[in-house]
């Protein structure tokens, strides 16, 4: 089972079961295929994701994805190096829960909400 999730210019495949994501930026409507993402970081849940630059983030690291998933029965925040193609389980700041906190910051969202 595939499941695509778009984050900002980027969009990620990743094959549920195993860790296997594949990277693309959105070049003038047409998806492209990439194999980093440089100094930046992505963090994806079921429904949402975030990029940011990892300079400054002290334990965290550019050129790669972070995620939580259920290993067992509990959740853990996993990163994955894109360019490696390997997974490992980083110490995670929250003791539950499965989601980022990502900020609005389109205006008209804003006023609708």
């Amino acid at each position: 089972m595939d499941h695509c999730l778009e984050c900002s210019s980027f969009m990620t495949k990743s094959t549920l079961g195993g860790y296997h994501f594949s990277l693309y930026r959105l070049d003038y409507g047409h998806w492209v295929e990439m194999s980093t993402i440089g100094d930046q970081m992505l963090f994806l849940s079921k429904h949402r994701g975030l990029s940011m630059c990892a300079d400054g983030f002290q334990g965290y690291e550019g050129d790669c994805i972070y995620f939580f998933d259920k290993i067992f029965s509990k959740f853990q925040l996993c990163r994955y190096h894109i360019n490696a193609g390997t997974t490992e389980v980083v110490p995670c700041p929250f003791e539950r829960g499965s989601t980022w906190f990502v900020p609005v910051l389109d205006p008209i969202e804003l006023v609708q909400n």
